[in-house]
């Protein structure tokens, strides 16, 4: 398997977003709306336009922009903008 080398586009999207989450959104069976299957729900399907969950998960959600960098223990760690993206929260 080659080694890949980390650009440095990539060190900056982990910095702002989680990259393997971001814009993704989850509809669940009952239909509520979600950004993280473990997050707050941002509306109903059917009720709440994808927009509009898209834009409440923007304005006040941390689905998609919980990073290494603000969350224990990887705040202090040295190589946090090297690793990849948190999976979930």
């Amino acid at each position: 398997m080659e080694k890949r080398k980390t650009t440095m586009r990539e060190i900056m999207a982990r910095m702002a977003v989680r990259t393997y989450d971001f814009g993704y959104l989850v509809i669940l069976n009952d239909p509520t709306i979600r950004a993280s299957v473990h997050g707050p729900a941002l509306g109903r399907f059917g009720e709440t336009g994808l927009l509009e969950a898209v834009e409440r998960e923007l304005a006040g959600g941390k689905a998609w922009t919980q990073v290494r960098a603000r969350v224990e223990p990887c705040r202090d760690c040295v190589f946090k903008l090297s690793r990849k993206s948190l999976t979930y929260s």
